[in-house]
């Protein structure tokens, strides 16, 4: 698919809203061809992320009612989460993987690469959340246009990520506007399972991310993000909603 396909405007006879929108553009260490640009538009009660390239896709996030859409466009399918539904996933693999551990009577090593490799990823789902701590690294860090300040970001006290951030009372947005996200990001990480595969955490204490890097167990960088440009946005009034012939799709491991 090319880019993210964004939702048409109807001229004349829809008006079109104006939104603040942040444009990143993402990176990997492994794949150059992995480079995508990343939009977030903030609206009133819903935000979207839309991501370029031939697998973008496009999500909703409703911090109010606690849920989240992912929108596959090339498919035209809809994922619709939230977070209790999140929880049960991590509650459904930790069941699981009690019984399959009893029945193997402890030894994993017995089962197949691909089972195995399974039972490694449920294991996931139900392992305690990291804790998050940060380190300042430096202050007054040029950012292309923007002074930074940059962090270490420890999950565990294991180095997972370094951000450069910037201060509230420079950055284009309001904290008030993007709160709702971090307390969702927060509730999420917190669980089982999310929290333990190392989401990205950042805390709204240290300002609005500008640019980020992600690393390995290593320490080695994998990838990351830089803000691009901030810009006024005029989108059509359904542009925050899922577009009309989508078809739901369920959410894997999910019980019935």
């Amino acid at each position: 698919m090319t880019r993210i396909l964004l939702l048409g405007f109807f001229c004349f006879s829809i008006c079109a809203l104006g939104e603040m929108s942040l444009d990143f553009q993402s990176w990997s260490a492994k794949d150059k061809k992995a480079e995508h640009k990343i939009t977030y538009t903030f609206g009133t009660k819903r935000h979207r992320i839309d991501t370029s390239g031939a697998d973008g896709v496009s999500i909703l996030l409703e911090p109010a009612a606690r849920k989240i859409y992912l929108l596959n466009h090339s498919g035209k399918t809809v994922m619709e989460m939230d977070e209790v539904q999140l929880k049960k996933m991590a509650e459904t693999a930790a069941k699981a993987l009690t019984v399959i551990k009893k029945q193997l009577g402890g030894n994993l090593s017995s089962l197949p690469p691909a089972a195995r490799k399974q039972l490694q990823e449920m294991e996931k789902l139900t392992a305690k959340p990291a804790k998050y701590t940060y380190k300042k690294l430096a202050s007054n860090v040029a950012v292309s246009k923007w002074k930074t300040t940059q962090y270490l970001v420890l999950a565990n006290k294991h180095p997972v990520s370094k951000v450069w951030t910037q201060d509230w009372k420079d950055a284009p947005l309001k904290r008030s506007q993007l709160q709702p996200i971090f307390d969702m990001t927060d509730r999420i990480v917190s669980m089982p399972g999310p929290g333990a595969m190392r989401l990205p955490r950042l805390s709204a204490e240290l300002g609005l991310p500008i640019k980020t890097e992600e690393m390995d167990n290593k320490g080695r960088v994998t990838g990351g993000s830089v803000l691009t440009d901030v810009h006024d946005r005029k989108v059509a009034q359904n542009f925050f909603e899922v577009p009309a012939g989508y078809k739901k799709t369920a959410m894997p491991m999910m019980p019935k």
